[in-house]
C-alpha cells in the first residue's frame, strides 16, 4: 500500500511539471519570430496578415499539430487556425472590440 502512496505523490508532483515542460509561445515582445520558415505556408500567411495591417500577437501550435495564429488591427481581433503543412485554413474567425459601438449617438439599438 505504502508503494501505491508513493506512485501517486509522484504522478501528482510529475504532472503539472510535465504539463508545463512543453514548448512555450511568447506573447509579442515585438521582435519577429526567425524560427518560421518565411516560404512555409505559415510564413506566407504571417506576410499576408501584417501586408493586411495586422500585428501579430500570437503564433502556437496545437495539440492536434495545427498552427493557431492570433492578430490585431484597430478594434479587430483575428485568430487562424491553418494545417501548417498544406496551408489549409481550418479556421479564420474574426470578432470586433467588445466595447465599440457603431451607434453615433450612444443610445444603443433593441434590434
Amino acid at each position: 500500500m505504502r508503494k501505491f502512496h508513493m506512485a501517486l505523490l509522484a504522478a501528482i508532483i510529475a504532472t503539472p511539471i510535465a504539463l508545463t515542460a512543453g514548448p512555450s509561445f511568447a506573447k509579442d515582445t515585438g521582435a519577429k519570430d526567425t524560427s518560421i520558415d518565411p516560404a512555409s505556408p505559415v510564413g506566407k500567411m504571417l506576410s499576408k496578415l501584417e501586408a493586411e495591417g495586422y500585428k501579430i500577437t500570437d503564433t502556437a501550435n496545437t495539440m492536434l499539430g495545427r498552427t493557431k495564429i492570433e492578430a490585431s488591427k484597430d478594434i479587430q481581433q483575428r485568430e487562424i487556425v491553418m494545417n501548417p503543412e498544406t496551408g489549409e485554413i481550418l479556421r479564420d474567425r474574426v470578432q470586433q472590440d467588445s466595447d465599440f459601438d457603431n451607434d453615433t449617438d450612444g443610445a444603443g439599438s433593441d434590434d
